[in-house]
């Protein structure tokens, strides 16, 4: 990149937006940094946004991680145009402007119109068709009554969005209630015809769109109440070879008179008016079934409403087949994918093709104007710019520095000292044999050996994790130093870095970063040691540590955290680290006993820092940017080092270490020193605040600046050395030595003659305001004279050193420089540019918009085709049996079976066996819709099973998922019983019977079918059931004798054919003498058990005013006056607490009571929702319970069963009248409990699982509510809520109360008791350490505190609790022992120590 040219256009670049985004994405923009960037872009002039970056980004960005955050940050503010930049044109003398060309901007303008306006009216709309269809399919006619669903047509369904909606309407025109949703249940409210319309709407244009309605309509026939009609078979005496029947039918119920009955047989008809009907059937080889239904047309002037029942007769064959074939699906669902319209597929490659083009034609264009350029002879830089010349753009952005801390920083003996600390060896897991006293072991022994050994001693190994949030932060720089220190002193030490969270580490090695656990699993044996604050590893809300983080730390057995924070300032953020680190801060003082503290597992260091008081200091109030308290907090000297480092103008650690070295004393140059000045804020933070820098400036002795501007620029010749040539930084490096030699020579011309040079060119960048360090210009301006600098104050000054100082616009003024003739400015030519790039370039950007277009609208799923040629994976798996087996069906061993997929042979291997089908192949049914795009209905296969030995099978399954599960049945032959009492073998008729699960099921009619078949057939005696079975394992033919498995298998392969589903056989041992031989249990789905109840008055509730209850010590009592129900608990006496009510609680007002089974439900008007359910009422007892009920699954389909359970499962507690001898007895007995009665619904429940039902009280609550007889309404609804058990409400109303008392230690007690009902360990810990704070004797808090440690498994941190409890409280350890629950969780040597 080149500097700008004179006669270049002007681009203002707006930086505000860019510049707020930075700052609040944590970049620390000074003052001088926009100077630094103005003045950057008023040299280069960027063109373009990416040049605008690429200028930017050096002056701003130290490192790879903000890089990535500035281009982010720099593309999203360029998206969203806040750096639209504006040119400034210059006019050029003497030259005419080129003429424009009207017509061509007029052109742009007419067709943008047109596109616009295209867009905005005519942009057509989605493609739908607006047909009804029936959702709900019925199988005879709607009787009034029936639901009947209605719903869209699935292309406008697709099509549904901004522009695409409908409205289900009556015939009136009225909205129906769900109107807009895409499936409508409608019930049939009354007979006649039903209809429903549907309008549906298409929007044109985007921006404005316009409708166009569509109304279509569908009627439907409703039916009064219909005959119910049953039919009966019976199988008559046939010849051989026949089967006959007669059917008779019965009218079970009719609202009016019948006029037409009909027999249907396989649909036609075959007879009317007539109950009965006798048909012969011939008996085949295979067997056949027919439909039998039967008609009654109550009105044959609506031949569309009849009553029907149908029968299905199964007409055995005389030989079975050689085998039967079932096939079930599972595995994953099939989901057909789409694919671009190939009109739109087209219409993509053309808009790329031309974009491509444009932009090739464009390219040629900017390349042959850039060569025409070259041809011409550059002008020369502007000669008056000193800074013209600097154009290279070779890194290093920043001026390189030789760092040489490890020369100038002087390591003093309390160094050494934690060198030979951390040298220390420490034993090993490895044992090794010890010579000499084996050896002596082994003569005392008298010559048995005898093996001593001794552990290994070996190096111990550090791990650092250095806090890097901040990237120019000194206290960074230092901690680093400190580890290349510890590595020269071969300590065995690694160290990474981590910023702002504590989750991936990097360091030279790994650049792309370690995870925490990676780093444990890597470096387990190591030391840890944290280098940082450790608020990154703390919960941002409350001072805990992450538990994630405390869960992957626990991997180091010794860990540390060195905090810069002063010991003077530790708060409550480093009280939660001591919890799960050894603490200690930064100063060597720390160091020196990090080894002793972790060797002895001492975590709280406390006591020992406060010893070293006169070493640690405070800097929590000292306001750094006050020149006065940094001298306070310094001291003279160094406060003389901080402020030359104000000389240059960043805070740099290479400046820092070698000002010190240059003002001070070698030993003064020390890690102590050098971290007091790295805890200054903004020495953290590594930028100046130009104010105190300024002050910094003025506050420099005069030797001490001349000495602090002569090292600086003998380090800025370390550049010259090792990065030859031109390079980025020249221009800043320019200047700084420009300004040092300058200020040297004004200063003492005698001495530092030989930067005469860099007055005149100082003068010159200052005259033409080139100079962007601000602080340092208004530093040497010093227009009145209030400080001193190195200016002297008279001419004569400039020979001879003096004390005094002046302004510098005084020293130029006295200095007598000749001024040179101006050269003449030349005349800069107009860059001739071609008008068609432009054009071209909004022909480029007006063909991108059109192919986003197109892509946008072929990307909507209304415009997507299936992809016909989409490849499907089948896999077959065969169910191995006594016929299937691995051997007999794999493709190596001449394999008696083979599966055929649509005549597509299959290679069985391990019964298993997986092939791939295009869509097109599988689709059963496709339809052309009415723009031309084809799409697939359904998918089905044709799955063929040969045997080799004879036989084969095909069956056509409908395909929804990718797995076939194929079960193959060979026949067995029939069960033959011998007949002992006569002379001939006869068959014996075997007794069956059909269970099933659901008579409301859509296969129920052939269950019904089934039964009709069994009950025909002479072969078995058919028993009947009298109601649906409960049944949820797998269908089944169950019979009780071995001898009767072959006839069970065989019934099993005539139901699974009958049936559709597959039925397997089950021997079930019964002691019990069965009923019958075989039972089909057949599971066809759960019915649905919805909830009913019988309303009652809301007057019944009133009985039980007044009565009473007994639970955990407490005394409950009922009171409802009016609609209006009240609780009241009365807690028991007490010697030492004394008696008194824990509150009055409103339940709410009774809306409605309904009566089921015997149980009732009272239902109350509440905030909280709360329902009473009353059983075993009688006149002198009831069972009370409160729940809450959810009326959603209470109105659901499986109501009766939400109900059972919540009836089973509630609390009941047994209420009585009031009596005034039993509730002075109850007083008595502080910890009495009434046991709760047995439930109807489970009567046999005991008094253990009752307890875990009801809320879990402590044998220590009734002491812990030792203040419950506050007046306070919201403490005592607190409390109350605890006793039910609801802790979350509890807590939500401890908080109202301590809103307004935050420091009531009891009921910070009682919230962090709750917490741990809940298992919110860490909330608990820190409320019941709030609680010990707000109350440093409530011995209370620490027993509970003791309790929450014991559950998380910190048991020394509960023997502390534990202690302080017994010391603040004498009988606590009583009460310790007789509380089961904290015995459970501290175990009984908690107590005993």
């Amino acid at each position: 990149m080149i500097p700008a040219e004179t006669n270049r256009n002007v681009t203002v670049w707006p930086l505000a937006d860019l510049f707020e985004a930075l700052r609040r994405e944590g970049f620390q923009l000074r003052p001088d940094d926009y100077l630094e960037i103005v003045q950057v872009l008023n040299t280069f002039q960027p063109q373009s946004h990416t040049d605008l970056q690429a200028l930017i980004a050096p002056l701003l960005v130290v490192s790879d991680e903000e890089q990535e955050k500035f281009d982010r940050i720099f593309e999203q503010v360029w998206q969203q145009e806040g750096l639209k930049p504006h040119a400034v044109e210059p006019k050029p003398e003497n030259v005419k402007p080129e003429g424009n060309i009207p017509w061509l901007w007029v052109a742009v303008a007419l067709l943008s119109s047109l596109i616009a306006v295209y867009v905005a009216f005519l942009w057509p709309g989605p493609a739908f068709r607006s047909d009804i269809r029936l959702v709900s399919e019925s199988t005879g006619p709607i009787e009034v009554g029936d639901t009947l669903v209605f719903g869209v047509d699935s292309s406008l369904r697709q099509a549904a969005g901004p522009r695409a909606r409908w409205q289900w309407e009556m015939p009136d025109g009225k909205p129906y209630p769900r109107a807009n949703e895409p499936e409508l249940p409608v019930i049939a409210q009354r007979s006649g015809p039903l209809v429903v319309n549907l309008r549906s709407q298409r929007g044109t244009g985007l921006w404005l769109t316009t409708w166009t309605d569509s109304l279509r309509g569908v009627e439907h026939p409703i039916c009064d109440k219909l005959p119910v009609i049953q039919i009966d078979s019976v199988r008559l005496k046939s010849p051989s070879g026949k089967a006959s029947y007669r059917f008779r039918a019965r009218i079970v119920q009719s609202s009016s008179a019948v006029q037409l009955t009909q027999w249907r047989f396989d649909g036609s008809v075959v007879a009317q008016n007539q109950t009965e009907w006798e048909r012969t059937f011939s008996i085949g080889k295979t067997p056949v079934y027919h439909g039998i239904s039967f008609e009654a047309i109550p009105d044959t002037s609506q031949r569309l409403c009849f009553g029907e029942a149908k029968l299905t007769v199964g007409i055995l064959g005389t030989s079975e087949p050689p085998f039967t074939l079932d096939v079930r699906q599972t595995g994953k669902l099939i989901v057909p994918q789409t694919q671009l319209d190939r009109r739109y597929y087209w219409a993509l490659w053309a808009l790329g093709i031309l974009i491509v083009l444009l932009i090739g034609y464009y390219l040629w264009m900017v390349v042959r104007d850039r060569m025409n350029k070259d041809s011409e002879k550059p002008e020369s830089p502007d000669p008056d710019n000193p800074l013209a010349r600097f154009t290279s753009d070779k890194p290093p952005l920043e001026i390189p520095l030789e760092n040489r801390d490890a020369d100038l920083i002087t390591r003093d003996q309390s160094f050494y000292q934690l060198v030979r600390t951390l040298r220390q060896p420490t034993e090993g897991e490895i044992q090794r044999l010890h010579v000499s006293r084996t050896m002596q072991a082994t003569m005392r022994e008298g010559g048995f050996p005898t093996l001593v050994f001794q552990p290994h001693m070996m190096e111990t190994e550090y791990l650092f994790l250095i806090d890097r949030s901040q990237i120019r932060s000194q206290q960074v720089a230092l901690f680093d130093y400190l580890f290349r220190t510890f590595v020269q002193e071969n300590v065995c030490v690694e160290r990474f870095f981590f910023q702002k969270t504590f989750d991936l580490f990097t360091n030279e090695k790994q650049t792309k970063g370690l995870t925490l656990r990676q780093l444990a699993n890597t470096y387990r044996q190591h030391t840890l040691i944290i280098w940082s604050n450790g608020y990154p590893l703390l919960y941002p809300p409350y001072p805990v540590v992450e538990p994630a983080i405390r869960e992957a730390l626990t991997d180091w057995e010794s860990r540390a955290i060195l905090t810069p924070i002063p010991f003077a300032d530790w708060g409550s953020k480093e009280r939660a680290l001591q919890t799960d680190f050894l603490l200690l801060p930064a100063d060597l003082t720390g160091q020196l006993r990090l080894i002793q503290a972790l060797n002895e597992k001492q975590t709280y260091q406390n006591s020992y820092l406060s010893q070293q008081k006169d070493e640690l200091y405070s800097t929590e109030y000292v306001e750094f940017q006050e020149i006065d308290e940094l001298r306070d907090y310094l001291g003279d000297d160094l406060f003389q080092w901080l402020a030359a480092v104000a000389v240059y103008p960043r805070i740099r650690w290479e400046v820092v270490v070698e000002m010190g070295r240059a003002l001070l004393p070698p030993e003064a140059v020390n890690f102590t020193n050098l971290l007091k000045l790295a805890r200054i804020s903004w020495m953290h933070e590594g930028s100046f605040p130009d104010y105190t820098r300024l002050e910094l400036l003025k506050a420099l002795r005069p030797e001490n600046e001349a000495k602090a501007r002569q090292t600086l620029l003998r380090m800025l010749t370390y550049a010259e050395q090792y990065f030859p040539g031109e390079r980025f930084y020249d221009g800043e490096k320019y200047l700084l030595q420009t300004i040092n030699q300058f200020t040297l020579y004004a200063h003492n011309a005698d001495t530092f003659a030989d930067y005469q040079p860099a007055q005149e060119a100082f003068k010159k960048l200052y005259e033409q305001g080139l100079f962007p360090d601000g602080a340092a210009l208004r530093y040497l301006e010093n227009p009145d004279n209030n400080w001193t600098t190195l200016l002297p104050a008279e001419k004569k000054s400039i020979t001879t050193k003096s004390p005094e100082s002046t302004s510098l616009q005084s020293y130029f003024d006295n200095l007598s420089v000749s001024q040179s003739d101006e050269p003449d400015q030349p005349v800069n030519k107009p860059i001739k540019r071609d008008p068609r790039r432009i054009y071209l370039l909004g022909a480029i950007l007006l063909a991108l918009l059109t192919l986003a277009g197109v892509w946008y609208v072929s990307s909507q799923p209304q415009n997507q085709v299936q992809d016909v040629n989409q490849s499907i994976p089948i896999t077959i798996v065969l169910e191995p049996n006594a016929c299937i087996t691995a051997r007999n069906t794999s493709v190596t061993d001449q394999p008696r079976w083979t599966v055929f997929l649509n005549d597509s042979l299959y290679s069985i291997s391990n019964l298993y066996a997986t092939r791939s089908f295009s869509l097109n192949n599988l689709a059963s049914g496709m339809f052309t819709d009415f723009d031309g795009k084809t799409s697939v209905t359904h998918l089905r296969a044709s799955v063929t099973v040969k045997d080799t030995t004879g036989g084969e099978q095909t069956t056509s399954v409908p395909l929804t998922r990718d797995t076939l599960q194929v079960r193959i049945t060979c026949p067995v032959p029939a069960t033959v019983v011998s007949n002992t009492t006569s002379t001939s073998a006869t068959t014996s008729r075997l007794r069956v019977s059909v269970e099933y699960t659901n008579p409301t099921a859509a296969n129920f009619g052939r269950i019904q079918a089934f039964m009709n078949s069994l009950e025909a057939d002479t072969t078995y005696q058919f028993i009947r059931p009298l109601k649906p079975a409960i049944f949820t394992g797998r269908s089944q033919v169950r019979y009780f004798r071995s001898s009767d498995q072959p006839a069970a298998q065989a019934l099993a392969l005539r139901a699974s054919r009958a049936l559709g589903i597959p039925v397997g056989t089950q021997l079930t041992k019964d002691k019990r003498s069965p009923l019958t031989h075989l039972e089909v249990w057949v599971n066809n789905g759960v019915a649905s058990q919805r909830f009913t109840c019988q309303t009652i008055s809301t007057s019944w509730v009133n009985q039980f005013n007044g009565w009473q209850a007994g639970v955990n010590g407490y005394t409950y009592t009922l009171y409802v006056s009016g609609n209006m129900v009240t609780m009241n608990a009365e807690s028991p006496i007490n010697s030492t607490i004394g008696s008194s009510a824990l509150g009055q609680g409103q339940l709410g007002s009774v809306e409605s009571i309904c009566r089921s089974n015997g149980v009732y439900l009272v239902n109350l008007a509440s905030r909280i929702g709360r329902t009473l359910v009353f059983r075993s009422v009688g006149r002198t007892s009831c069972n009370l319970a409160i729940v809450d009920l959810n009326t959603n699954q209470l109105n659901g389909s499986q109501g009766q069963v939400y109900f059972n359970k919540l009836v089973q499962s509630a609390s009941f507690s047994r209420y009585t009248p009031p009596n005034p001898s039993k509730s002075k007895a109850a007083k008595a007995n502080p910890l009495q409990q009434t046991a709760p009665t047995g439930n109807d619904y489970n009567p046999n429940i005991s008094q253990t699982n009752m307890a875990v039902q009801t809320p879990i009280q402590s044998a220590t609550d009734n002491l812990r509510v030792e203040s419950a007889n506050t007046k306070d309404e919201t403490l005592q609804n607190g409390i109350n809520a605890y006793r039910r058990g609801q802790y979350v409400e509890a807590i939500t109303l401890y908080d109202q109360f301590l809103a307004n008392n935050p420091n009531n230690a009891y009921v910070l007690n009682l919230k962090g008791y709750s917490q741990f009902k809940l298992r919110q360990y860490d909330q608990a810990v820190t409320t019941l350490l709030s609680a010990t704070k707000a109350d440093p004797n409530y011995a209370w808090a620490y027993f509970d505190l003791a309790r929450v440690y014991c559950a998380m498994g910190r048991s020394s941190e509960a023997n502390q609790a534990r202690e302080q409890a017994i010391g603040l409280r004498s009988d606590m350890q009583t009460i310790m022992q007789n509380d089961k629950e904290f015995m459970d969780l501290c175990g009984r040597g908690a107590t005993a120590k």
